[in-house]
């Protein structure tokens, strides 16, 4: 074992020992490559610094090349596209001058076009552009009268060949830049097939069954309706066929833009053809509510799509133009209803009696109707109504003023005069007038609620939150098709004084137009604000009335001959107890003292004689204050003010029982107390500085106040 491992390691030194003069001639060899190697990379070196020094002009000489070549090769394609160009030309000769091909012709516009583009630098190269053009033009005469024969029969073919065929030709107007006259094709095909659909509903049945699609829709709007539907389902058809990718939805809306605008007319023409504005105004309603469905469909079928806004709103705006005159209708028809109403105080004047019974009965039957108008201004016209009703109301306003004002003068001539035929006795003329005055009251009252219940009704009608849910399919405002954007499109085409008072209330945005003209301040505060003065003369009649027999009974105060006489006795002045009031004096003290009783009814009122005394003190409110009817201002009042507790012309609504007794009662106190301190003290003490003094004229006296006078006028006045 150990013999045969010595004789191993004797094996591996031997072969260690001839490996050894081999290995040392292989480094041997590999310094001498090394040493040629280094000589080689000198060589290269030298010879890169050489090109790095002559490299700029190179560099030219292979640009120059490099145009040579460009130039050379585009030159070759331009022969030889100019060859081709002959070729294609001879052919389309041919095919111009046959019968044509639409497929070779198409083809032959492809190759040429492709040609074109090599030539842009020929000096005929508009001639050739001009020839392509032609051809295009060709081509297009060639495909239209196929386009419009596909698309009439679009509508009622089943199977999928006559859409592929349309889709291929409109694809070969997209190839020859020509997508847009595709498009325009399409685009008047649309709209001469709605207009065609709209006209073939005339004299037809509104339905297959022979019923109404509405129930409570008339044949006319039922027409509509079903028009809508028919529209509807046309267009949902037309989309799901994708003729132009990408784009479907706004050639759809271009012809349904068209198709509208033409229709209109004819459209409004037919639901508005009755004389009777009340069939018009429900027709309005009927044909809002079929506009409602038709954009909701719209929306659940085009916002998913992404159709462009602006057209969309074009769509809705075209829509609503039927309803620009529902607030005209709706304006006619309150009209009508509010005159019959006011015709009640157009009669004759007789006298206070019938005046307060026409008056009370104008004010029931007024605002019946004025709240039913409201309430059918809200759900038949979504309140684009209420600016209608605003106005009628303004102007039964004014010439129920004027009526009124005109009967309070024939009052008081009336009154006084039956007042001095029994001689002031018991101040029945007040009474009478005070009466009038209530019901004044009443009816401005009347009004305050009313125009209360109008700005409630405006402010929550247009609010977004009863907007979003009033009827609308889509509840979000940034839609096209949205409830709140289509009461805003009806009312903007309304007339401008009507826009101009919904505005405000509409949403904020930059698609909406503004009114020509905005109303300023609220209408509805110019509509209290007139009743104001009509309150403000109903209590100077009672004033008047009040204050003519004091005016009478003092009227003979300066001219009495005892003022400037002397006692028979010669004496300047007799002794106190002689002086007795005068006449005069105790008819005006009794008078006075019969005043209070005709206010104690309003003071102390029964259970059916509240609202009387309220319609009083609301009255005497309103006549504490100046009112500009036309600016819709409230001033404070320049002369004494008789109700010191008042802060507002309108009282609240309803106050507490127990203390708007207490308010009233003192109100009336206080009018009575500026009436008897203010007024009756006045006429006086113009009364008495009436009386003549005795001052010297020229040095000569004349008739005046005696001392035997003064103590009569002192004993007068302390009676």
């Amino acid at each position: 074992m150990l013999d045969a491992a010595n004789q191993e390691v004797k094996n591996i030194f031997h072969e260690v020992a001839q490996a050894t003069p081999r290995f040392l001639r292989d480094v041997e060899s590999v310094n001498q490559q090394a040493i040629l190697l280094k000589d080689h990379m000198d060589c290269v070196e030298n010879d890169f610094r050489k090109m790095h020094i002559d490299d700029s002009g190179v560099v030219k000489e292979l640009e120059e090349l490099d145009r040579q070549r460009t130039r050379v090769k585009r030159a070759a394609d331009a022969l030889r596209e100019a060859n081709r160009w002959s070729t294609l030309v001879n052919s389309r000769q041919d095919l111009m001058e046959g019968e044509g091909n639409v497929e070779q012709l198409y083809q032959l516009i492809l190759d040429m076009e492709q040609s074109l583009a090599y030539m842009e630098h020929m000096p005929d190269y508009e001639a050739r552009k001009a020839l392509l053009s032609s051809t295009k033009d060709r081509l297009e005469a060639l495909i239209a009268p196929r386009v419009m024969e596909l698309l009439d029969a679009l509508p009622h073919a089943s199977d999928a060949q006559a859409t592929s065929s349309l889709l291929h030709l409109f694809s070969i107007f997209n190839a020859i830049g020509r997508s847009a006259v595709g498009v325009r094709y399409y685009v008047t095909w649309l709209a001469n097939h709605i207009v065609e659909s709209w006209e073939k509903t005339r004299g037809l049945a509104v339905s297959q069954s022979g019923h109404s699609l509405q129930q409570s829709f008339d044949a006319t709007t039922d027409r509509i309706l079903a028009f809508y539907r028919e529209t509807f389902a046309f267009l949902r058809n037309q989309l799901s066929l994708q003729l132009f990718e990408g784009e479907s939805c706004a050639p759809l809306l271009n012809g349904l833009i068209n198709s509208l605008e033409r229709i209109t007319p004819s459209l409004t023409d037919s639901v508005f053809s009755s004389a009777d504005p009340d069939t018009n105004l429900r027709r309005c309603g009927e044909l809002l509510q079929a506009t409602e469905e038709m954009t909701g469909r719209l929306c659940a079928l085009l916002c998913p799509t992404g159709a462009p806004s602006e057209l969309c709103v074009a769509v809705v705006r075209q829509l609503c133009r039927p309803l620009s005159a529902i607030s005209e209708f709706f304006r006619l028809h309150a009209q009508y209803l509010l005159t019959e109403a006011l015709e009640g105080l157009k009669k004759p004047f007789t006298d206070d009696q019938a005046l307060l019974k026409d008056l009370n009965v104008f004010s029931d039957r007024v605002f019946t109707v004025l709240h039913s108008l409201l309430q059918l201004a809200v759900s038949q016209t979504r309140g684009i109504a209420l600016s209608s009703l605003l106005e009628v109301a303004q102007e039964l306003v004014v010439a129920f003023s004027s009526e009124l004002t005109s009967a309070f003068e024939k009052t008081v001539v009336y009154v006084v005069r039956e007042d001095v035929a029994s001689g002031y006795s018991q101040a029945s003329g007040l009474s009478s007038v005070l009466l009038l005055v209530a019901a004044t009251g009443c009816t401005m009252l009347k009004m305050k609620k009313f125009v209360e219940e109008f700005d409630a009704a405006l402010e929550s009608v247009f609010a977004p939150s009863n907007l979003t849910h009033a009827g609308g399919a889509c509840n979000n405002s940034e839609c096209p098709f949205s409830t709140p954007r289509l009461v805003a499109h009806i009312g903007e085409a309304q007339p401008s004084t009507h826009w101009g008072t919904l505005y405000p209330l509409m949403p904020a945005s930059d698609w909406l137009k503004p009114p020509t003209s905005q109303t300023t301040p609220a209408p509805s505060v110019l509509l209290v604000n007139r009743l104001l003065s009509v309150c403000k003369a109903a209590v100077d009649m009672a004033t008047r009335v009040a204050m003519a027999p004091v005016h009478d009974l003092l009227a003979k105060v300066p001219k009495l001959r005892v003022w400037p006489s002397y006692p028979a006795s010669g004496e300047a002045r007799l002794p106190d107890l002689a002086y007795l009031p005068q006449e005069y004096i105790t008819q005006l003290g009794q008078y006075i003292f019969n005043l209070p009783e005709q206010l104690l009814p309003f003071m102390d009122p029964g259970e059916g004689s509240a609202d009387q005394s309220d319609g009083l003190v609301g009255c005497l409110r309103c006549s504490d204050f100046n009112v500009d009817v036309d600016h819709g201002q409230v001033k404070s009042p320049t002369e004494r003010t008789r109700l010191t507790s008042l802060s507002s012309p309108l009282p609240p609504t309803s106050p507490p029982v127990v203390s708007r007794k207490a308010e009233n009662s003192a109100m009336i106190t206080a009018w009575l107390d500026w009436l008897l301190s203010g007024q009756v003290s006045e006429a006086f003490v113009k009364a008495i500085f009436e009386i003549p003094s005795p001052i010297p004229t020229n040095g000569k006296p004349i008739p005046g106040l005696t001392e035997h006078g003064a103590k009569q006028l002192a004993t007068d006045l302390g009676w």
